[in-house]
């Protein structure tokens, strides 16, 4: 009586394993449409997928905020700092060792492009 007790002890938990893992496989497999598409709505696959317009470029101007560095913000927009501070018309106010420092101020408004645009 033993064995049969320890023997369907273990089968118990073997066959409800089973019996969940078909019951989830059977989930699984099946699709259910969506009711809230109708068919007018259902894309074939045979036409082409139009995606939105990519978004616009960045904005060629940018305001400057507490913390900030002159490189950082040339680093953030792809430039370096040297050509940030050309088309701005900035002069460094200082010198750290072999480093120009230069001064912003939150708010400032930079040009963060190589092209001619007026920031205001």
């Amino acid at each position: 009586m033993t064995s049969s007790f320890v023997t369907n002890r273990i089968k118990l938990p073997l066959m409800l394993g089973y019996v969940g893992i078909t019951l989830l496989s059977g989930c699984v497999q099946m699709q259910m449409p969506d009711p809230t598409l109708d068919n007018k709505n259902i894309q074939r696959k045979d036409k082409p997928v139009f995606f939105p317009p990519s978004p616009p470029p960045p904005t060629s101007c940018y305001r400057v905020k507490s913390g900030d560095t002159l490189f950082r913000v040339a680093v953030n927009h792809g430039h370096t700092y040297q050509q940030l501070a050309e088309w701005n018309g900035l002069q460094p106010s200082r010198w750290d060792g072999q480093k120009p420092v230069y001064d912003l101020h939150p708010g400032q408004l930079l040009r963060v492009t190589s092209v001619n645009v007026t920031c205001y």
